[in-house]
């Protein structure tokens, strides 16, 4: 049985013990970096510290308790407006705060698709907000948007929502301009009311 087991282990192909050792080491300089990059946060090195693991450990923890919270639907909907919203928004002062141009349109990009995702979200919620891991799944979206790695908000930009606005944008224009002329209106008309509405009770006085 032994030399069965030995004859087995020595058959195996090197070329898969290959990719798994490849594997191995690429996972382990993938910890590397993430540790190299948590090492800076005082608050992440103190707690792993106290922890007594590896920063990385401390952040893959962190993301399963997070995926495991949005799976079962507890605050889903309030961590999908808090990914949307902050780690974006720090972002993008820190690109206004920047000389270049580039990473400008990259959240500029990101809000416009954000807000279009959004409104759609309004119609869509009451059917997509009974299916199976629903803020799991915007969760991933979300970060497929604006994770610099995936970039998935200037793809969609670039293929549906820009030739869809370019199409209709002198249409888009139009309805402003009407929409404001009205709003206008009627401040004008609320601030003639409101103006009468004075002098008829200081001449009762």
């Amino acid at each position: 049985m032994a030399n069965k087991w030995r004859m087995l282990n020595s058959n195996k192909n090197p070329e898969s013990l290959s990719v798994f050792s490849g594997l191995n080491i690429d996972l382990e300089t993938y910890c590397k970096e993430i540790d190299g990059k948590l090492a800076n946060i005082s608050w992440v090195k103190s707690v792993s510290e106290s922890f007594g693991c590896r920063p990385c450990y401390l952040m893959f923890g962190g993301v399963s308790i997070l995926v495991l919270i949005v799976s079962m639907g507890y605050a889903g909907a309030l961590i999908c407006n808090l990914v949307g919203f902050i780690y974006p928004a720090y972002m993008s002062f820190k690109a206004l705060e920047t000389p270049g141009k580039l990473d400008d349109k990259q959240w500029l990009t990101y809000w416009v698709v954000y807000a279009i995702f959004n409104i759609l979200e309004v119609f869509i919620d009451i059917i997509l907000f009974w299916m199976p891991f629903y803020y799991l799944f915007k969760l991933c979206f979300l970060f497929w948007l604006f994770l610099p790695q995936t970039t998935g908000a200037v793809m969609l930009y670039n293929n549906i929502f820009r030739p869809l606005l370019i199409r209709f944008e002198k249409k888009i224009d139009i309805t402003i301009e009407n929409v404001l002329d009205v709003s206008n209106s009627a401040r004008l008309v609320a601030q003639r009311y409101s103006k009468k509405l004075l002098e008829g009770s200081e001449k009762i006085e």
